[in-house]
């Protein structure tokens, strides 16, 4: 009790001591020697505010780093790379013995597209799914990868012109270029929503016309000259022959974007280098000859944007068909185009002036 008197009464008495420095400007040098300095003044504003804020900061920090969120989805991520691997990757399995097997330990049958069609045809039976004129839908898986290691290729979006066409109930709008009047009026005959030559470009050059009201431009070669002046505005939308968009046949151009049919290649969420496409190429009460010519036409047009150095661009095709969910693996290998090696004509003196040298040479019996 008495140390606890004491020390209130050297604290009093340093107060007073320090009040009367303040006031007389006199150091008196008694508080440094027995007590320990006292304030009275409050802090400054806002650095309680700013100290509780900094702790508040640290306690977040260790949150996040010490969560368990984190690692959560680390493994979901891993688990569906190897989930999507399975699906591009083909794993050797054993054939089946016999006609009953385990679709997981077994590799699945490859149908034709007859056997494929005539099997939807049988679950949309008027006494199954009742939808005996529902679309058949084909899906590719495809390698999006380019001749350049780490590079993939330009988004696909492609309209293919079927040999037997199929409605697609889309409303198109094309605007067509052409230097000539004849070609203009045949364009507009084909179907295009406005076509012209040089007044058009003209327009659109002005900004009268909006390319943005349009979703394909067409063009003949005798107009690109004058065309060039505009392609800063056009972009994408520029005619090329490599986007099927620039031909000397402008109305069969038209008409394939009216009545052709689109599909694209969308990529993988996980692995850039695949893609998927998937195309209608006809309905079930269609004839099984035309559905397979359609189906002929559309492995074409897909082959046909594969790079050269690439090998394996399309890797499996299966047959679908809403409202159903199976889906049976079709062989397409017997539909892609022979490639020809072309021979060359010097080589093939050179090889003959061979022959004829080893004749002179050796003399046959």
């Amino acid at each position: 009790m008495w140390s606890k008197l004491f020390k209130m009464a050297l604290m009093f008495v340093g107060r007073l001591l320090n009040n009367l420095c303040t006031t007389s400007k006199h150091n008196v040098g008694v508080t440094s020697q027995l007590i320990i300095q006292t304030r009275d003044y409050a802090a400054r504003k806002g650095t309680r505010a700013k100290r509780d804020a900094k702790k508040i900061k640290r306690k977040i920090e260790k949150i996040e780093k010490i969560g368990f969120i984190e690692k959560l989805l680390k493994e979901e991520s891993k688990s569906a790379t190897v989930i999507k691997r399975k699906r591009f990757i083909e794993i050797n399995k054993p054939n089946p013995i016999d006609n009953v097997w385990l679709f997981k330990a077994h590799p699945p049958k490859i149908y034709t597209i007859e056997e494929a069609v005539q099997c939807h045809r049988e679950t949309h039976h008027p006494t199954m799914l009742n939808c005996p004129d529902s679309k058949i839908i084909a899906k590719f898986d495809v390698s999006l990868q380019s001749e350049k290691k780490g590079k993939f290729l330009e988004p696909i979006s492609r309209i293919i012109d079927y040999p037997y066409n199929i409605k697609h109930n889309e409303t198109r709008t094309i605007l067509a270029f052409a230097a000539k009047d004849s070609l203009v009026q045949d364009a507009l005959k084909a179907g295009a929503t406005i076509a012209g030559g040089k007044n058009l470009i003209k327009s659109i050059k002005g900004g009268d016309l909006s390319l943005n009201e349009f979703q394909y431009c067409v063009a003949h070669p005798d107009i690109l000259p004058d065309l060039l002046l505009i392609r800063g505005l056009m972009k994408k939308k520029f005619p090329t022959t490599k986007r099927g968009t620039l031909t000397s046949d402008l109305e069969g151009l038209i008409k394939k974007f009216l009545c052709g049919t689109k599909y694209e290649a969308v990529p993988d969420k996980f692995e850039k280098q695949y893609g998927l496409i998937e195309c209608p190429f006809g309905t079930l009460d269609m004839d099984s000859k035309h559905l397979e010519e359609n189906f002929a036409a559309l492995v074409k047009d897909i082959y046909s944007v594969k790079p050269k150095k690439v090998t394996s661009f399309i890797l499996r095709a299966c047959v679908i068909s809403p409202p159903g969910k199976e889906y049976f693996r079709v062989d397409f290998n017997q539909y892609l185009p022979q490639e020809t090696v072309k021979k060359d004509p010097a080589a093939e003196e050179l090889l003959e002036e061979e022959e004829d040298l080893l004749d002179a040479v050796i003399p046959s019996h």
